[in-house]
């Protein structure tokens, strides 16, 4: 109930903060070991409070990451010789040409000593193509396997989601209740709580 003292106004009512934010721990990301931030402390959108962790998870995305790797080395030795292949390829191919040339210039006795080597050149062209073309499949193959593995990691990482957590506004930590940390059960409970008081 208001109260009239002369022209002055006493008011009662409860102030609000204009922003809050209440973040829950997750269990399947992990354990908490210690918060970044503590009660009473200021903090910027997007600044750190606390991060997960979590051998089993860390181990199943260093073991993706693994692959990754090895299937960008696997890409990298593919297109290595894909090129030795086809500088190979223009090689023979430059052979044969001077050989053609030869032939074509040799007189018609001449001729039929040089078709042997010529004929012999064109067979190592064809071979040659046949095995830049096969190398090429094979870079694109290599190519289509480290994509596959990078997903497969992009996908283990959304699964667990971000190991470290942020606040999602400007604001004081409010409350951060420390024994949660210490419980293996998730709590209903809110783990830290952050208000944007600025207006108050």
């Amino acid at each position: 109930k208001d109260t009239k003292e002369g022209a002055n106004f006493l008011l009662s009512g409860t102030i609000k903060p204009k922003r809050s934010s209440e973040l829950f721990l997750d269990a399947s990301k992990g354990k908490v070991l210690e918060t970044l931030v503590k009660e009473g402390d200021n903090v910027t959108k997007g600044q750190e409070l606390f991060r997960y962790v979590s051998p089993e998870n860390e181990f199943e995305v260093n073991q993706a990451q693994l692959e990754v790797d090895n299937q960008a080395k696997i890409l990298q030795q593919k297109q290595e010789e894909s090129a030795f292949k086809w500088n190979r390829h223009t090689e023979r191919q430059n052979e044969l040409n001077a050989a053609a040339q030869k032939y074509n210039q040799a007189s018609e006795e001449e001729k039929e000593a040089l078709k042997q080597d010529k004929d012999a050149k064109a067979e190592q062209v064809q071979q040659s193509l046949e095995e830049a073309r096969l190398a090429e499949t094979e870079v694109k193959n290599a190519a289509l396997q480290l994509e596959k593995a990078q997903i497969n990691v992009n996908s283990i990482k959304e699964k667990f989601g971000d190991s470290t957590i942020r606040s999602e506004i400007d604001g004081r930590i409010l409350k951060i209740d420390q024994d949660q940390l210490n419980t293996p059960s998730p709590s209903k409970d809110a783990f830290m709580q952050i208000i944007d008081d600025s207006a108050l």
